[in-house]
């Protein structure tokens, strides 16, 4: 998309020049330090990822048996679960190869993944086979570093920073308004590079239109998978007498919605629903504000910024009120910058009756 009436300071156009050499699109022949170590080091790293993930899938079943004693709502039969891989060569979608759907990347190589065979038998092949050195990828569980047992992970990823200072003092009785999001990801292979300078424009059209067919059929069984999540999740928060309270907000590989629920099926929902990658009490701030010093009269809280961990937000947008009482302790007015012609000192938002960028 280009945006002719926008000074850019930098046009860049040609072909990615990869550092790691023509053709190659990640570090695959450079792995961190421990995955060398954990390849060297193979018995006692196999051992340790055969022994977690054998104990992983006998406490879920037995979980999963136990709530159908209870007639507890039913959840997916597929298990959760934490790992972390070289951040380096890993490719997350590489893990369906073991048998699990990725749910979330995090930081520092964690992932949040689920696997609907409950007996974690594709991962545990793996991890065979790179004990027994056996196969073409018989060093693949190298680069899985740690399957994390336990379940603390969960709200210690999973929850905000808000949510998660309350959770001990949450009642199983109180209701609460959450936002949450269910991930629902079907990878799309990359779009095909034409690497080959002999080839034709005809084969080359027809690479391409073999990858657009195999992506249409990707986003339609990507639907078909929302919709059956959706009902899944649906029929676990009927079962905690909770209630889905909005419409689903769909993006390329998650659905999001709100829902009015108790302390006891929140906890559930955190704990043990296996596509749960986030979880955020509502907070309804919403007030018809017509004056600003009018608002700090009736105003009986205190408006605090982003905490420095916080991440950064890069915005653009037709200007923005930076001395705005709801906005200004968290603006970094040092970056602002317009992109207008012989206006990039102001960036203003200069719109009638309140502004349209704020």
């Amino acid at each position: 998309m280009a945006f002719d009436h926008l000074s850019l300071p930098f046009r860049i156009s040609g072909k990615y020049n990869s550092p790691y050499g023509k053709g190659k699109l990640s570090v695959v022949n450079n792995p961190s330090e421990q995955t060398i170590l954990n390849q060297d080091n193979r018995e006692a790293h196999g051992r340790n990822l055969k022994e977690k993930s054998k104990g992983i899938s006998e406490k879920w079943i037995a979980d999963f048996e136990k709530r159908k004693a209870e007639e507890m709502p039913a959840i997916p039969q597929s298990i959760p679960l934490f790992l972390q891989v070289d951040p380096k060569v890993f490719k997350p979608d590489s893990l369906k190869s073991f048998g699990i759907d990725i749910i979330a990347e995090e930081k520092d190589g964690f992932l949040i993944g689920a696997s609907a065979d409950i007996n974690l038998s594709s991962l545990q092949d793996k991890i065979e086979k790179f004990l027994t050195e056996n196969g073409k990828y018989k060093n693949t569980s190298a680069k899985l570093w740690d399957i994390v047992t336990g379940n603390q992970w969960r709200i210690e990823h999973i929850l905000s920073r808000e949510l998660l200072e309350k959770w001990e003092q949450i009642d199983d009785a109180e209701v609460l308004i959450i936002d949450i999001a269910i991930a629902c990801h079907i990878a799309i292979p990359e779009y095909p590079a034409r690497d080959e300078a002999n080839i034709t424009e005809e084969v080359y059209n027809g690479k391409v239109a073999r990858w657009e067919e195999r992506k249409r059929n990707i986003e339609i069984k990507r639907d078909e998978l929302s919709f059956e999540r959706q009902d899944e999740l649906e029929s676990f928060i009927f079962g905690h007498n909770g209630e889905i309270i909005s419409s689903y907000v769909d993006s390329s590989d998650s659905f999001s919605c709100r829902v009015e629920l108790s302390g006891k099926g929140l906890k559930d929902l955190v704990f043990n629903y296996p596509y749960l990658f986030e979880v955020e009490e509502y907070d309804d701030l919403s007030q018809n504000i017509i004056d600003e010093k009018e608002f700090i009269l009736q105003s009986d809280f205190e408006i605090q910024g982003p905490e420095i961990e916080d991440p950064n937000v890069c915005i653009i947008d037709s200007g923005i009120q930076e001395k705005h009482l709801l906005l200004k302790d968290a603006i970094d007015s040092n970056h602002s910058f317009s992109y207008v012609k012989g206006e990039e000192t102001i960036t203003s938002d200069n719109v009638r009756n309140g502004g349209h960028g704020t």
